[in-house]
Order: structure tokens, then sequence, then C-alpha cells
């Protein structure tokens, strides 16, 4: 192979795997690549995505989110930035509650507590405290029936290079 010659200090990163990498190149701007896939949601919808390069999972969780994808794997190479990608999950479900949800509003989150619930406006989603998925990711939860929604349908993967 005749790879690129790079500085040592450099060359962790010579796949372009360091942490916000297109926000690095374009600081002011937009995702020009959100901007050209949010015009072929029908790509995503329902489908299953690999985000291959996912660095710290910005598209990755677009199309989770926003594109109505089933179910969406981002992967590096670089296992710092897969654990902020998961990470990260914390803003993408805060910027979704702020903004406009994607979860019905009849749906009512709280940390499990009892099983009694006597409120009839709401559904409730119980589980475990709700720190744990915005610390350590989503958690496939036995009898969800929200399963295949975010942020319940992202997932990410370190995967050593070839």
């Amino acid at each position: 192979k005749n790879e690129p010659k790079f500085k040592e200090k450099n060359s962790l990163f010579k796949y372009g795997n360091y942490n916000r990498y297109y926000g690095y190149r374009n600081p002011d701007d937009e995702d020009n690549r959100l901007k050209v896939l949010a015009e072929r949601t029908d790509l995503f919808y329902g489908k299953d995505v690999l985000d291959i390069g996912c660095n710290i999972g910005h598209v990755t969780f677009s199309v989770a989110r926003d594109f109505g994808a089933k179910s969406v794997v981002g992967m590096d190479i670089d296992r710092k930035l897969i654990n902020i990608a998961r990470k990260n999950v914390q803003y993408y479900i805060n910027d979704t509650a702020q903004s406009s949800s994607h979860l019905s509003s009849n749906y009512h989150f709280k940390d499990y507590t009892s099983r009694s619930h006597n409120d009839p406006n709401h559904d409730i989603i119980e589980s475990f405290p709700m720190s744990l998925p915005l610390l350590y990711g989503p958690i496939n939860l036995a009898g969800m029936t929200i399963s295949g929604r975010f942020p319940y349908n992202i997932s990410f993967v370190q995967v050593s290079k070839a």
C-alpha cells in the first residue's frame, strides 16, 4: 500500500476520524450533507441504515430522528468518537423535546417508582432511571411499544480497521 505520510502526532487522524470533522471544516455552516439527505427521506423511511465512519454521530442521529429510519447503526474506527456519539444521545433527545416532539404528546416520561398509574390523559413509559439511557445510550426494554422510534432505533459500534 502507498499510504500518504503523516507526522507522527497526526497519524492517528489520517482517516479523518477526529472530533467534529465536518464541523471543523465548516464551522459556521449548516451541514450540507443533511440538506441533501433531507431531500430524499424516502431512502431512509422504514429502512435499516448503516452509517460507516459516523464520527460523533451527527448524521446518524439526524437519520434516526428526522428521517424515520427503522434502525440506524453508526460505526467508526475510533473508540473515543463512538463513546462521544453514545453520550450525544442526551443532546438529541433534549433537542427533540424542545423543538417538536416525535413522540405522541400522549406520552409522559418518568422515573420508575411504581406500576400504579391513575392519569387517563397520559400513557406511561415506565423504565428504570431515565439517567441510564441518557448516560449510556438507549436501552432496549422488553415490552416497550415504541421500539423502532428515536432514540430506540439507534446504536453505535466501534470497529477495527482492516
